[in-house]
């Protein structure tokens, strides 16, 4: 399912008109591909602070807090995302949002 989640992302990213040069794609040993995975917030808010820095990322979207289907690492780089705003290691100005996952039938 990499590839569909992949070109799910890379589709997503266009409609909001970013184009796919500026999405980042991470492959970590520490981070697997695994819904049921406990990522560690540390390693991920590090991680995406880094990408932020060097390339001057100015605002950030991510899942909710129920990780959109309950998806411990999709929760994982929400509360990573939330780390960064509470502590304020975000750059000053640089928007955090979070998506609001709604039910099927709303």
């Amino acid at each position: 399912q990499g590839a569909q989640r992949r070109q799910e992302l890379l589709n997503s990213c266009s409609t909001l008109g970013i184009p796919a040069s500026r999405v980042t794609i991470i492959n970590h040993k520490n981070l697997p591909d695994d819904p049921k995975a406990e990522w560690s917030i540390s390693l991920v808010s590090s991680i995406i602070m880094k990408h932020m820095t060097a390339h001057s990322i100015s605002m950030v979207l991510t899942f909710d807090g129920r990780g959109v289907s309950g998806h411990a690492n999709h929760i994982a780089i929400n509360k990573a995302v939330r780390h960064l705003a509470y502590t304020g290691e975000a750059s000053e100005g640089c928007v955090l949002l979070s998506l609001v996952t709604v039910g099927l039938f709303r």
